[in-house]
């Protein structure tokens, strides 16, 4: 993804959600941001390069399910949990 941060690539784990950016100090070398989303287990990440947005969807048997949102590009997150439902497997 390309925004006002620079070009980003947007990673979810079982730790969370990475940001990861092209260093410029250093030709092939990238910055990792995170991890974000509290530990939560990300399942998918997708941003919008308009506008800076970042969403991050997952949870667990712990935590349940919720969508994480950024609109900084990565720099701050808001939790919003399900309220009803439950997860597919």
């Amino acid at each position: 993804m390309s925004t006002g941060h620079g070009r980003q690539l947007l990673v979810g784990t079982t730790k969370g959600a990475f940001v990861l950016e092209p260093r410029s100090d250093a030709e092939g070398s990238w910055s990792v941001r995170g991890p974000f989303c509290d530990g939560w287990p990300i399942n998918h990440v997708v941003g919008d390069p308009a506008t800076g947005t970042i969403w991050a969807g997952g949870g667990g048997a712990w935590s349940g399910a919720g969508i994480w949102r950024s609109t900084d590009g990565g720099d701050t997150w808001t939790l919003a949990k399900l309220t009803t439902g439950e997860l597919d497997a």
